[in-house]
């Protein structure tokens, strides 16, 4: 990947040791301030500027998506699944939001479901943050609202095995 997500830095503060209990509890975390603010604003620039893009990688043959851009306009959303799909191996699925100053009532929430299919826990895509969580999880993007200013813009990905 060249331009401004190659050399990708960790925010200071952020202390993988410390976040293992939570992810162990509930196999999701959201963590803000996961890139130095600087870094994050060129990421953001270059998602809103830029011809979409995917990264995928070649082994033995096959090809893997690991970085899928997302762009989220007034009215999109994404149906509630899990990322369980069969020969993918995936085991983490993570979203980095990229998207200046968005609220919650303009919709476009990563909504966790639970058993009987009441939303659990849900995100806003707030600006420079990750969201990690174990697959399988049903979980879904919400609407966009029609009146939404911008887009909701992110990376979106998955760590997989081997």
């Amino acid at each position: 990947m060249s331009g401004p997500a190659s050399g990708l830095k960790l925010g200071a503060g952020l202390d993988p040791g410390k976040l293992a209990a939570a992810f162990a509890r509930f196999g999701r975390l959201h963590l803000p301030g996961v890139l130095p603010l600087a870094q994050a604003r060129a990421e953001s620039t270059a998602l809103a500027t830029a011809t979409p893009w995917h990264k995928s990688m070649h082994i033995g043959g096959k090809g893997y998506d690991f970085a899928l851009e997302t762009r989220y306009r007034a009215g999109d959303f994404l149906a509630a699944h899990d990322d369980g799909v069969e020969g993918k191996n995936r085991l983490y699925a993570y979203v980095l939001n990229f998207t200046p100053a968005w609220r919650t009532d303009r919709g476009g929430l990563l909504a966790f479901h639970d058993a009987d299919g009441h939303v659990a826990e849900a995100y806003v895509p707030t600006f420079n943050a990750l969201n990690i969580f174990r697959v399988p999880q049903l979980h879904a993007v919400t609407q966009v609202a029609s009146y939404a200013a911008g887009e909701r813009l992110s990376v979106t990905g998955w760590i997989r095995e081997r």
